[in-house]
């Protein structure tokens, strides 16, 4: 009795499939089953296997680009190391994701983040400041890296300590598409600086506001909002012609008398209007109210919204996003999603030997005002606590 019972020899009249000729309806099919399974090495190696797989990666990929969000992860922060050695090397160097779509947490092998202060962008990319002063825009699902200026070169960085480095970023475009776009950080005492790609040294608002405690791109420019809730609008940005300067626009009355001092803001875009967004109770890690308003620029004005309607927004570590829920499996309309981004209380609190960044998260409803979770468990750090990341699957 031969060891090859059971095997056949092969049948002659059988072909080889030619893949590459496989109906482009079928492609699209092994696309979006890489999609939905969250296989990103294999859909990013998709696209390299021949022409037509080529096209048919194109056509989703523009079509995707379309279409708002399909989800929003929170990631998770860096488990702490423990006591006795992994067997699992890697482990380290992985990063936990909780989908709020799917209700679960995914692991990525993403290096680059461990043990850096990280701030991410709608655009799906994130950018990272570590410890040796380096700092970079990072693609999580390809791991792509663009080279920022060092954080040593801003104005006073010699007062700047790691991890308290950025307080706010905005990026002007899409790196994955053009070249040729801006990142500004807010940092120190709200200071506004600015570099494009190849830049040695960050550039600083020449004229005007240093005092920021929110800025954000909104039709092309910076907007900002100072610490007694005046907004400002950044002209000349990256103008090597003209000099950089901040104009104050208006601060709105929707204050007491009394009222010098906002605690937390927020600027996004919902629908082609710009939002501010007051949050109270920040400080103490303990939020417990949030208000909306519409602001006009125009008419130097601000009306209060008490309905997003079916629009969701996220705050923290990010720039701030209005997400339409109905899109989002898992995200509930006329709510506010938001993560613990208080950066000089929970530093204050590790000088202390404190781990306290990532205590103050929830989703507040504005029908009523009520607060409730939307990761249950703890994840703390007060180097990167958790931010939202919107993954961009077609980088």
């Amino acid at each position: 009795m031969t060891g090859n019972i059971g095997l056949h020899p092969p049948n002659p009249n059988l072909t080889m499939a030619n893949w590459a000729e496989l109906h482009p309806d079928l492609l699209q099919v092994i696309a979006k089953r890489l999609i939905s399974s969250e296989a990103f090495p294999a859909l990013t190696a998709f696209g390299g296997v021949c022409t037509s797989w080529r096209s048919a990666w194109t056509a989703l990929k523009e079509h995707h680009q379309r279409m708002p969000p399909q989800d929003v992860w929170l990631m998770l922060a860096e488990e702490e190391e423990e006591e006795e050695e992994d067997e699992d090397e890697d482990r380290e160097e992985k990063c936990g994701f909780f989908s709020l779509s799917k209700g679960n947490n995914r692991y990525l092998q993403l290096p680059e983040t461990m043990g850096k202060q990280c701030f991410s962008f709608p655009e799906g990319w994130v950018i990272t400041a570590a410890e040796n002063f380096e700092m970079n825009l990072l693609q999580p699902i390809t791991h792509v890296q663009i080279k920022l200026p060092r954080w040593n070169t801003l104005y006073r960085a010699s007062y700047l300590e790691f991890p308290c480095i950025i307080l706010k970023a905005g990026l002007s475009a899409n790196p994955s598409r053009t070249s040729d776009f801006t990142v500004f950080i807010v940092y120190g005492t709200g200071i506004l600086a600015y570099a494009k790609p190849g830049d040695n040294a960050w550039t600083i608002l020449r004229k005007g506001l240093r005092y920021f405690v929110e800025a954000a791109f909104y039709k092309n420019k910076i907007h900002g909002v100072d610490v007694k809730g005046r907004i400002w609008v950044c002209n000349n940005i990256g103008d090597s012609e003209s000099e950089s300067m901040a104009t104050m626009v208006f601060r709105p009355r929707i204050f007491g008398k009394g009222y010098s001092w906002i605690d937390k803001a927020y600027l996004v875009e919902s629908s082609g209007k710009l939002l501010v967004v007051f949050r109270s109770g920040v400080q103490r890690h303990r939020t417990h109210s949030f208000q909306v308003y519409e602001l006009n620029l125009s008419e130097k004005s601000a009306v209060q919204v008490k309905d997003l309607g079916d629009n969701a927004l996220f705050l923290g570590n990010n720039t701030s996003v209005c997400v339409n829920a109905s899109k989002v499996h898992g995200c509930e309309g006329n709510c506010i999603y938001f993560t613990d981004d208080c950066l000089h209380q929970y530093f204050c609190d590790g000088c202390m030997g404190l781990r306290t960044g990532g205590k103050d998260m929830g989703v507040c409803d504005l029908r009523d005002g009520s607060i409730k979770q939307h990761f249950i468990g703890e994840s703390l750090s007060n180097i990167c606590p958790p931010f939202w990341v919107f993954p961009n699957f077609f980088p």
